[in-house]
């Protein structure tokens, strides 16, 4: 009789090892998911920074081009400007 009740308590044994070792695997699963999102969403946030930094040197780019054609207006106008005898004052077309 004793047997009986020790062959019994080991099988309630087995089956609470198992539901628990069950329950680990589904909490591994879900973890590993997690894992996998985080990944997915450091990308993303990776990806959006590089897009608004391509922005902002497109943006510096463009106000660089804009700046250097200005300073080639100035320069051109400074020269035209100063009271420096040239020959185009005497040019027919002045």
């Amino acid at each position: 009789n004793h047997t009986d009740i020790s062959s019994t308590d080991v099988e309630e044994l087995e089956d609470l090892l198992e539901a628990f070792n069950e329950q680990i695997n589904g909490t591994q699963n879900k973890l590993h998911a997690l894992r996998e999102y985080a990944d997915d969403m450091e990308d993303f946030i990776s990806i959006s920074q590089d897009s608004h930094r391509n922005q902002l040197i497109k943006l510096d780019l463009i106000m660089t081009a804009a700046t250097f054609s200005v300073a080639v207006l100035g320069m051109v106008a400074g020269v035209f400007g100063m009271n420096v005898p040239n020959e185009l004052e005497d040019s027919q077309w002045a």
